[in-house]
């Protein structure tokens, strides 16, 4: 018996992703002051979902369906990934990045009315400090508190734990030292992400063939939680979700449409 020879072809896919902002006109904006590069990405899922107009009828003993018919399309991604940089944190926790400048801190003052075994932050959300040099107390000829003997210090935390029952001390206490120039992210201050979503998949399973996948408008939703604990032998991976977006910039008689693309080399 004859057979027809068809040649199967498989996806197994690797990669990397990346995130840009859109502008106006609906690409990608160039700078890359903000864009997100996510080399090492543990899964990416595309999910469609359909609402439909739908008839069932009864003119028999055994109801059957007369009509189906889409009236509406969705679709959503989840990108699960375990890349740590403050742009992805930025967007997972709706917040924004920002530039902390650090430098010397000179006589910054505590609150008052620390007594033995309080636990205080530094002030003004003072941390990582790349020096710690000392805490004094504000009596005319200032007294040096003794770490270890009047206080334990986390410095990187920004933390003071004060031992003894600083009898003879003038408060405020002040703080001395150098904060150490940073990365800061506020967290839960922009309601609106949109991104413009585009995937390189390696295709081990033919050749190592490149696909491109661009989504044009993604709207990323806040993160439903954050692990900042490790547990087992694994990172800590994030995982981001959201839905997929008409691009009205688009034409809808364009040759991809509104919401993406998927492209493919011939050879």
């Amino acid at each position: 018996m004859a057979t027809i020879t068809e040649t199967a072809k498989h996806l197994f896919g690797h990669g990397q992703t990346w995130l840009f902002n859109r502008t106006t006109g609906g690409e990608a904006a160039t700078g890359g002051a903000d864009a997100i590069s996510l080399p090492e990405v543990d899964s990416l899922e595309i999910s469609f979902a359909t609402e439909k107009v739908s008839r069932m009828s009864k003119r028999d003993a055994l109801s059957t369906k007369s009509i189906s018919i889409v009236k509406a399309v969705s679709g959503t991604f989840k990108l699960v990934c375990s890349q740590h940089v403050a742009e992805l944190l930025a967007l997972y926790l709706f917040g924004t990045k920002s530039a902390i400048a650090g430098g010397s801190i000179s006589g910054v003052a505590f609150p008052s009315g620390i007594v033995q075994n309080d636990i205080v932050p530094f002030p003004g959300e003072r941390a990582n400090l790349s020096t710690f040099t000392s805490i004094i107390d504000s009596a005319g000829s200032p007294a040096t508190l003794v770490n270890g003997t009047d206080y334990e210090v986390d410095e990187k935390a920004g933390i003071v734990k004060f031992l003894s029952s600083l009898a003879g001390l003038t408060q405020p206490f002040k703080l001395n030292g150098t904060e150490a120039a940073s990365t800061g992210v506020g967290l839960m201050q922009s309601r609106v992400q949109e991104k413009v979503l585009i995937h390189k998949v390696i295709n081990i399973a033919d050749s190592d063939k490149v696909e491109v996948v661009r989504l044009y408008r993604i709207q990323v939703d806040p993160a439903a939680s954050w692990q900042l604990l490790g547990d087992g032998n694994e990172p800590q991976k994030y995982e981001i979700g959201g839905e997929i977006l008409k691009d009205t910039t688009k034409s809808s008689s364009a040759t991809f449409g509104q919401f993406g693309k998927w492209r493919q080399p011939n050879a």
